[in-house]
């Protein structure tokens, strides 16, 4: 009887140690991954708030005119006798220059602006 106990002892710490031969090549990876995971997620999150900061940013030179009537500066913004389309960037920034100068007496030109459109309502 100890015999066939010490035999079955013996199976076991065999195959536990077969099985810990096995599993920690494995541990050893999932722990990797894990790590692979958390540097990614940081990364991602430091590059979500540099996003953030670039588009705040980008926006510090805004400008947002609202209730102009494009209607009252489509003659004076046309070019020869063809009219411009107001959806136009080239329309809208002689819109701008036209409000500026006249309205607002701000000396402005085309090349202060560098980027013009019309928003949708």
């Amino acid at each position: 009887m100890i015999h066939l106990f010490s035999s079955t002892r013996f199976r076991t710490d065999t195959l536990a140690s077969v099985i810990d031969e096995k599993i920690q090549p494995i541990l050893q990876t999932i722990s990797a991954l894990q790590n692979t995971v958390q540097e990614i997620e940081k990364s991602l999150k430091d590059t979500h708030e540099k996003i953030i900061t670039l588009e705040n940013y980008s926006h510090l030179d805004n400008l947002i005119v609202v209730g102009l009537p494009s209607a009252d500066y489509v003659e004076s913004a046309s070019v020869g006798t063809e009219k411009m389309e107001t959806e136009n960037s080239e329309f809208t920034e002689k819109v701008i220059v036209e409000l500026a100068n006249t309205i607002l007496h701000v000396p402005l030109t085309e090349k202060d602006i560098s980027v013009a459109h019309w928003l949708d309502k």
